[in-house]
């Protein structure tokens, strides 16, 4: 995923990859897309308002009023702000958060940060209208899509593997049950033996050991003990047990 800026009179190559670790963040472009998808409640509304934030800003490029957004406003409110991931991707597009806005920064938007999210969009195909709209904020900001015959275009021309937001939301409820069933699991395996005597304290702790190792190998699609926040859930209900 490459574009290519004619500014300043020399090409620029700009590295325009959404799963691209840029340096200093903790997680992609892509991966925020992919968690706003998941957690908006509308989805299409959620990334036609952050696509219509950028279009504005490139439209009326000398209008004020287009590069401060309310935290008030009852349509940010609803699609964007209460999604810390979108709330990240304004700011990685150049937002900086100053009280009761959100306000660009002088700089304006940042080019490899609109190509990043058009080229994230452009994984699924019910955004195709969303990427098209983006064809001219890409222009505005001084990149091209450059083609191997050396033509230029305004929206990515590559083929990707289709991704659907319904399946990401799938992914995420299997996973969320998954979990539940392992802490269901730990917490049942954690519950007291029986008996007393000097040997219950060793009986106790080897019940919450069972629950542990019972709940790892229920959630094998998961990562296993990769999967941090399922590990802390598990150390929590067996301290709590």
């Amino acid at each position: 995923a490459i574009c290519r800026s004619g500014r300043l009179g020399a090409a620029m190559v700009v590295n325009a990859d959404p799963h691209l670790r840029v340096q200093g963040a903790t997680v992609t472009t892509g991966d925020l897309v992919e968690s706003a998808a998941v957690a908006a409640a509308d989805v299409g509304q959620t990334f036609g308002l952050l696509v219509r934030i950028i279009r504005n800003i490139v439209d009326y490029p000398h209008d004020p009023k287009f590069q401060e957004l309310r935290k008030s406003n009852a349509t940010f409110v609803e699609a964007l702000a209460q999604s810390a991931p979108c709330t990240q991707l304004l700011r990685r597009l150049g937002f900086r958060e100053e009280g009761e806005v959100f306000r660009l920064q002088p700089s304006g938007l940042r080019p490899s940060e609109v190509a990043r999210l058009q080229a994230a969009l452009h994984e699924f195909p019910e955004f195709s209208a969303l990427v098209h709209d983006l064809g001219p904020a890409v222009k505005a900001v001084g990149l091209n899509w450059s083609e191997p015959n050396g033509t230029s275009t305004f929206i990515p021309f590559y083929e990707v593997i289709p991704r659907r937001t319904s399946d990401l939301r799938a992914a995420a409820e299997q996973e969320d049950a998954e979990l539940q069933e392992a802490l269901r699991l730990s917490s049942q395996g954690a519950a007291p033996c029986g008996g007393g005597g000097s040997g219950g304290g060793g009986s106790s702790s080897h019940s919450k050991l069972s629950a542990a190792a019972a709940a790892s190998e229920s959630f094998g699609t998961l990562g296993g003990a990769e999967d941090a926040d399922l590990q802390e859930a598990l150390r929590l209900s067996l301290v709590n047990a």
